[in-house]
């Protein structure tokens, strides 16, 4: 399932690919509707990637971005806890750019 069509993200593509994420990982619901409410009408065209050829790099930024912050089984290893706390200092910039 492709995210862009006529050179801009297929939101309605996108509302898929989570309907179908949220029956995949159920315990992880709050991930998804993170996703849904942070990066969903035009929200993703605030993470600025250098490609403006590129809209679904954006998106792909901020799905990434709320992942980490969101997502809570897979951070009790110490490899994704360094991660997120390495998320916490990338959001910062992206806030500060």
């Amino acid at each position: 399932m492709g995210l862009i069509k006529n050179d801009k993200i297929d939101e309605d593509a996108g509302l898929k690919l989570l309907s179908n994420m949220d029956k995949q990982f159920p315990g992880e619901k709050d991930v998804v509707s993170s996703i849904r409410s942070s990066c969903f009408d035009g929200k993703y065209e605030d993470y600025e990637f250098d490609d403006e050829h590129c809209p679904a790099m954006n998106f792909y930024i901020c799905a990434y971005i709320t992942t980490l912050q969101n997502c809570k089984s897979w951070k009790t290893t110490v490899v994704c806890q360094k991660m997120a706390a390495d998320m916490k200092k990338c959001i910062a910039q992206l806030e500060d750019s």
